[in-house]
């Protein structure tokens, strides 16, 4: 594509000194408003926008109103509510797309999820939640049976192989369900810990991925899994589900992932499995998770940033189950998240300006 020229930016979300520094260095003239109250007369000047997670301005009512906008770029890693902006959505809806690229920022959580990931994993792993419940709430020091739910004092793990306070990942295979930026950067730190990687996505192959890395994490040429499976493949999947001990869902909300994983599909999984979820709530019903957790060698716990509904009304039994890690869809709220967002912010302006597109282009139709 030939490189746009792009000497107007418009900022509609908040940043800090050093961030706006950093994006006025890259543009002519800079428009700030971080409320997203910039007049309709500015904006029609802008090339390029960077935005909160909605997208255009919501006084925006056409895109007509933007008619030299090339790039719409999000400070978040999601489109979806970009998508359904009232200016965008009665296009797409007609199968039309807006006249400018859209892309989310798309690497700015590969340091916090990750480790997020590693994190959670550990403790549903060592039974930490289960432990902190004692320890906090009732501030007594709990008996192994307690902990591990045994009927007696204690059985050998010959009798009962979930027994241990603490499992070993070393030799444990990982599913990666979507493998994008955090899914690359969580296998390489699965990869440290002696575990085998598989991952599942559209195409069921590697990939390079062009987008944007922080220096030295993640897995650009696809090369740590030792298989490929495609979703798009059912018979595969099978194969994906039955291989995995944790399986760890990254995958964006659109229409498929809706309700894709099924209770069907976490029986698969070897017994004892651990799941972890940092992409939709949308993905899984809670009732499929629950009855997995009290299924008999069913999952050993569960570690939920997202959930289904989002959020869990009081009371909700994920809440309280003592297998079950809920956290407030938190994980990617790390230290300089939106440093790093602007860091990508940069890059894709960059491969903008070389014509070569933006790293993490989202489709319009498609939904990411």
């Amino acid at each position: 594509m030939p490189a746009p020229t792009l000497n107007t930016l418009g900022v509609t979300c908040v940043l800090s000194d050093k961030s706006l520094a950093q994006v006025r260095a890259l543009f002519p003239t800079v428009h700030y408003y971080p409320k997203e109250d910039i007049p309709l007369d500015l904006l029609a000047q802008c090339d390029v926008l960077y935005a909160n997670p909605g997208g255009l301005p919501p006084h925006v009512t056409d895109v007509k109103q933007v008619p030299k906008l090339v790039h719409l770029q999000l400070r978040c890693a999601g489109a979806d509510k970009a998508l359904k902006h009232p200016a965008v959505l009665p296009l797409l809806e007609q199968g039309k797309e807006p006249p400018f690229t859209l892309a989310t920022s798309s690497g700015l959580h590969t340091i916090a999820i990750p480790q997020y990931i590693i994190g959670t994993t550990l403790a549903v792993y060592h039974r930490l939640q289960q432990q902190i419940l004692f320890t906090k709430n009732e501030k007594r020091w709990p008996s192994h049976s307690e902990v591990v739910g045994d009927t007696e004092p204690y059985y050998p793990p010959s009798v009962n192989e979930y027994n241990y306070y603490g499992r070993s990942l070393r030799g444990k295979t990982i599913g990666m369900l979507g493998y994008g930026h955090i899914a690359r950067e969580t296998a390489r730190l699965f990869q440290a810990f002696g575990c085998e990687i598989i991952a599942a996505n559209t195409q069921g192959k590697a990939r390079v991925d062009n987008g944007f890395f922080y220096p030295g994490t993640g897995d650009k040429d696809g090369t740590i899994p030792r298989a490929y499976f495609s979703t798009e493949d059912e018979a595969g999947m099978q194969d994906f589900y039955r291989q995995t001990d944790v399986l760890v869902a990254s995958l964006p909300g659109t229409e498929k992932t809706k309700g894709y994983l099924t209770e069907d599909k976490l029986k698969l999984l070897k017994p004892y499995a651990a799941f972890v979820n940092v992409g939709r709530g949308s993905l899984v019903s809670s009732e499929a998770l629950l009855a997995r957790l009290d299924a008999p060698q069913g999952l050993c716990g569960v570690a939920l940033d997202v959930t289904n509904p989002e959020p869990l009304p009081p009371n909700h039994p994920l809440y309280s189950h003592p297998r079950a890690i809920i956290t407030p869809h938190v994980s990617g709220v790390g230290e300089n998240e939106f440093e790093i967002a602007v860091d990508v912010f940069e890059f894709n302006v960059k491969k903008l300006r070389e014509g070569e597109g933006v790293g993490h282009p989202v489709q319009w139709l498609r939904g990411y």
